[in-house]
């Protein structure tokens, strides 16, 4: 039996499948965060390296050849960091067949398919956008958290945080946010300071949370958060789209698939000229699609239904 191994990598967790050529997921394990610009191209590799390891020994020994290994790596595009991990996944390996690429890849080949033309818009932790236009892919965004201030959930972490620190120091507007933050906490926000520097983005990221209740209460603050930040997005949409024909949007990530109010507004803002859809589909499987197709195996016509099936048994 032939297969493939891909690897879905991201800011908290990176998520690693053997996938036969039938489309039956037979391995499934997470390992930790593989995003180089958050935790440095040492500690992914390392992390990497011990989960492929793991899945080419389960392969082994259930009688699985490995065609091809595909990585589609959150922050891996930047410099030389592709050609570098992958080089050091081959050596450490001894296996040849290894392909990395930005975790873009794997949304657009998810989302856009054979689709001319369409923007996918990422929205987890951190943010990307792609832009496809007939066979020319364009990153927009992918900076990193640092300059990609969009709409992700660090992005509204962050601004809980600011907004909450100003009006504990009666400079900025009252808002709902200081009293979810110390429900969060078990403590008053300044006192948990120290501890949420040392959670890094992830901790950051979690607390878009807190603005999504504060919206639903009606909370000033947390609207003002909410929407000017989809306003600022929808205004970045309409400008790189403007010259394309057929105005696709897939949208991937928990700030989209946990708060139908994000999507509701952007739907709103862009008009029915967009569709807009939200894809439920896990980024893995895109990962899955472009593995196979380095692989150069013909995949039959049951191949997706039968993924499906086995990833859900494979997750519980």
């Amino acid at each position: 039996m032939k297969g493939i191994i891909s690897v879905d990598g991201g800011g908290t967790k990176s998520e690693i499948l053997v996938v036969t050529s039938d489309g039956n997921v037979v391995y499934r394990s997470l390992v930790p965060s593989s995003n180089p610009n958050d935790i440095g191209m040492d500690i992914a590799f390392y992390n990497l390296n011990a989960g492929l390891k793991d899945a080419l020994t389960f392969s082994s020994s259930n009688g699985i050849e490995i065609v091809s290994i595909f990585l589609g790596i959150a922050g891996i595009e930047f410099g030389n960091s592709i050609s570098v991990l992958k080089e050091k996944l081959i050596n450490s390996l001894e296996y040849k067949n290894i392909y990395v690429d930005g975790d873009l890849a794997s949304v657009v080949e998810l989302g856009l398919g054979e689709l001319d033309s369409g923007l996918v818009i990422i929205s987890g932790t951190g943010f990307n956008m792609a832009l496809k236009d007939n066979d020319k892919i364009t990153n927009i965004g992918g900076w990193g958290y640092m300059p990609d201030d969009y709409l992700s959930g660090f992005d509204l972490g962050r601004d809980a945080l600011i907004y909450a620190s100003r009006a504990i120091n009666k400079v900025g507007e009252d808002t709902i946010l200081v009293d979810l933050f110390e429900k969060e906490l078990g403590n008053t926000l300044w006192y948990s300071m120290a501890d949420i520097y040392k959670g890094g983005v992830t901790r950051v990221a979690s607390f878009s949370r807190l603005v999504m209740e504060g919206y639903r209460s009606s909370d000033k603050v947390c609207s003002k958060i909410v929407n000017n930040r989809v306003d600022y997005l929808t205004s970045v949409i309409e400008k790189i789209m403007s010259n394309l024909n057929e105005k696709n949007i897939v949208l991937f990530g928990g700030v989209f698939e946990h708060n139908k109010e994000i999507v509701d507004r952007i739907s709103n803002n862009l008009g029915s000229e967009y569709k807009i859809s939200i894809t439920t589909k896990k980024t893995v499987y895109g990962a899955v699609k472009v593995a196979f197709k380095y692989s150069k195996l013909t995949l039959n016509d049951d191949f997706e239904s039968n993924f499906l099936e086995s990833y859900n048994e494979v997750s519980k």
